[in-house]
């Protein structure tokens, strides 16, 4: 650059450009999309190249990438560390296998489902199921990376109480889209939606009292019944005549 003051090129200085960038994304501005150079875990000037390629690191969707029609079409790698543009369009998904069918719970076994749906920001969400009593059972989330997309958990185990407890990385709970349920034997018993909880929320169902059957009545035995007893009866007597 020249010296300091106004010149024709530069003007009254250089802009930084990180720093303009994540003021951009944080006020919501069009166009300011991706990742913030914390985010992306790079140092600002990396971020900020300024030129066409301005936005190359740390993009989140296909359409950050767009430079003008002269370059052509670009994408958003996500299988890179940050997300960078490259060129060309993205690959095909890889095909989904199809989910393997629950199979049905035996015995007293209950079936318990967690349906859990993201919000805009899916790795800060995360789950745990547990019993504080019964068979000691346990089961965590797996990795969510997807934004506003439905997860379905199925288990079977002992019946017993169960504690749900939700985490939310950031601090600011799941936004408005996302929500969690679970059931028992496909009955509701806890639901939330777009909630606030700041980093952790815990709900709780059942019980961990045995359940008493109730109990059976004794059979009624019968009185028995005494037939009336019949008092014999004497043969009568014939008198002789007195012989004369």
């Amino acid at each position: 650059r020249a010296a300091d003051g106004w010149d024709k090129v530069y003007g009254h200085g250089i802009v930084d450009a990180g720093a303009a960038y994540s003021l951009l994304s944080s006020a919501g501005c069009v166009g300011a999309g991706g990742l913030s150079p914390s985010d992306a875990g790079e140092d600002p000037s990396e971020m900020g190249q300024g030129g066409t390629y301005q936005r190359d690191i740390g993009c989140t969707e296909d359409h950050h990438c767009y430079i003008g029609a002269s370059f052509g079409p670009r994408f958003c790698n996500t299988d890179l560390s940050p997300n960078r543009c490259a060129p060309g369009t993205a690959p095909p998904p890889s095909p989904t296998a199809s989910p393997t069918p629950f199979t049905p719970c035996v015995g007293a076994d209950v079936k318990i489902t967690v349906e859990f749906k993201t919000d805009d920001w899916p790795v800060e969400s995360s789950w745990t199921l547990s019993q504080t009593c019964g068979s000691g059972f346990s089961e965590s989330s797996p990795s969510y990376s997807e934004r506003f997309k439905v997860h379905i958990e199925n288990y079977c185990t002992s019946n017993g109480e169960f504690v749900l407890t939700v985490n939310d990385s950031y601090g600011d709970g799941l936004f408005e889209g996302g929500y969690f349920k679970v059931y028992r034997d496909d009955v509701e018993m806890i639901s939330a939606f777009g909630v606030d909880f700041g980093s952790s929320t815990t709900e709780s169902f059942g019980s961990c009292a045995p359940v008493t059957p109730s109990p059976s009545k004794s059979p009624v035995t019968p009185i028995p019944s005494t037939s009336p007893s019949i008092s014999p009866t004497s043969q009568p007597t014939t008198s002789q005549s007195p012989t004369k």
